[in-house]
């Protein structure tokens, strides 16, 4: 082999090796199946692809956008996914039915000085106080939810009578034509549907706060068999997601993180930066939990109500 060919083989094989450790490293990563809600309140997991956060604990996630929150608990019960986000109404409820699901990570925070689903009206509606609201219609995502529970105890709360309100099922994108054209009175709304529905539509209440100032709206969830089948993976999830929360939080991310949620949900730039920008929390906390379970029973949702701690993976993260 003459002097030239003889450096070429040798370049060829120092690239070779430099390359084998990412080569050996990406091989090694736990695939895992995911599935998430396209909003903000559970952008974390797109926010944890992006950022490398999964990557940097071993983890090839695979997120799958699902429409459904029931869908997602039904595909995580059954095996289809490892994790997937739900409300925690919808876990209250799989967990009241004997279902092997419970939280292994913290999702959306509700917080009533910046709430991100709304009660809204019409601009030149002269509804005004919770005794307004009765005998009208309002329009909610999904019957026999939190957002009527929530504003049952709401409207309840302030002077007013739930049981003479109408609540109909609209999805959340036709809501602000819904109000506007007067089919209905008033519309549960979330982001960024309320800010692409102004100035026609305005801010009527926080209803959430019909079950606490502040809760957990969301969680991951998982199969109890498969968190005890698999504690590493279940435990690096954990570690990634509260890392992307941490991230997600941070007002200097804003932009980062806004441009992320654009790139997998395609709401307009525009519509993110007036979009009220959700909170995410970082711990499992049974006190951001237990309200939730609280007025599910309290509504008739699930028979009774039950410790938080029952709907928390063990050990708690």
């Amino acid at each position: 082999m003459n002097r030239d060919a003889l450096l070429r083989s040798i370049i060829a094989g120092a690239a070779a090796c430099a390359a084998a450790p990412s080569i050996a490293a990406a091989q090694t990563r736990t695939p895992m199946h995911i599935a998430t809600l396209p909003v903000d309140a559970d952008a974390t997991a797109w926010f944890a692809v992006d950022q490398g956060y999964f990557a940097q604990n071993g983890l090839d996630v695979t997120v799958e956008v699902i429409t459904s929150g029931g869908a997602i608990v039904a595909g995580v019960a059954g095996g289809a996914l490892d994790v997937g986000v739900a409300s925690i109404g919808s876990l209250s409820t799989a967990h009241a039915r004997g279902l092997p699901v419970v939280a292994l990570a913290p999702g959306g925070l509700y917080n009533g000085s910046l709430p991100t689903s709304v009660l809204a009206v019409a601009q030149n509606s002269p509804l005004r106080t919770a005794k307004d609201l009765t005998g009208k219609t309002i329009a909610i995502q999904t019957l026999g939810e939190l957002a009527s529970f929530s504003i049952s105890s709401w409207i309840d709360h302030n002077g007013g009578d739930a049981k003479t309100v109408k609540f109909v099922e609209i999805p959340t994108s036709s809501m602000a034509d819904a109000i506007t054209k007067g089919r209905v009175d008033a519309a549960f709304i979330a982001e960024p549907f309320y800010s692409l529905g102004k100035p026609a539509i305005r801010f009527f209440a926080p209803t959430y706060d019909g079950v606490a100032k502040r809760f957990l709206i969301s969680a991951w969830v998982a199969r109890r068999e498969w968190i005890a089948q698999n504690p590493d993976v279940a435990a690096k999830f954990v570690s990634a997601m509260r890392t992307a929360a941490v991230w997600g939080n941070q007002t200097q991310n804003l932009t980062a993180s806004g441009a992320i949620l654009g790139k997998y949900t395609h709401i307009a730039p525009d519509t993110i930066a007036k979009m009220q920008r959700a909170q995410f929390a970082t711990q499992l906390d049974p006190v951001l939990i237990q309200p939730v379970i609280d007025v599910s029973a309290q509504f008739g949702v699930i028979p009774k109500a039950f410790p938080a701690a029952e709907i928390i993976a063990k050990p708690a993260a």
